[in-house]
């Protein structure tokens, strides 16, 4: 059996990002300040990555309290054991998912609605008017004609892609002649006896 240790990262372009981040706030040692330098002088993706560590710095350095936020003591170094990803991100990553997290928690949550049993027979929603828009007609024209015509979607579009629609039944026909006034509806009808 050998006494060789085998490298788990050999790769100098993965040895340099994994020492980005130190490089940019000036936390490296001399030899490893060294190695990175000579690989950005040759791959422009860690010069881009570089930059872009460089901005995420200046921004994190901007925000209120990060005067109090501890940055990374050390960079690894082939002597030592690798830092985990987790701990070599910016210090107030951990403030903000204990935040998020405290959100989650202390947010009310509401109960789920109470499922309702429909058979395949059940009635179609209760409406007092039947509307077909214009095939073409966009959601936000729709929603517009609805509002106007204080009207409320209740069901559809089913197979003739006809709308259930409830108007109040003091101002059924001043609904019903709003809604045939409009461009967007093909169709307005009321259910039932007029």
């Amino acid at each position: 059996m050998s006494d060789n240790i085998v490298p788990l990262f050999g790769d100098p372009h993965h040895d340099t990002q994994l020492l980005l981040p130190w490089y940019a706030c000036g936390r490296l040692d001399e030899a490893d300040k060294m190695r990175v330098e000579e690989h950005l002088e040759t791959c422009e993706e860690c010069q881009v990555e570089l930059r872009l560590e460089r901005r995420l710095a200046a921004e994190v350095a901007a925000l209120p309290g990060a005067a109090i936020a501890e940055a990374p003591a050390a960079a690894p170094s082939e002597g030592r054991a690798r830092t985990p990803l987790w701990r070599a991100a910016a210090p107030w990553t951990g403030w903000a998912a204990a935040a998020a997290l405290a959100i989650v928690i202390l947010l009310p949550s509401s109960p789920p609605p109470a499922p309702t049993y429909h058979t395949l027979s059940a009635a179609p929603p209760a409406g007092n008017l039947v509307v077909i828009f214009r095939p073409e007609i966009t959601e936000q024209t729709m929603r517009g004609i609805l509002r106007a015509s204080d009207a409320h979607l209740v069901g559809g579009p089913n197979e003739a892609d006809a709308y259930v629609l409830q108007a109040p039944p003091s101002r059924l026909k001043a609904v019903l002649a709003n809604l045939r006034a409009r461009h967007g509806v093909v169709l307005a009808e009321p259910v039932g006896s007029p």
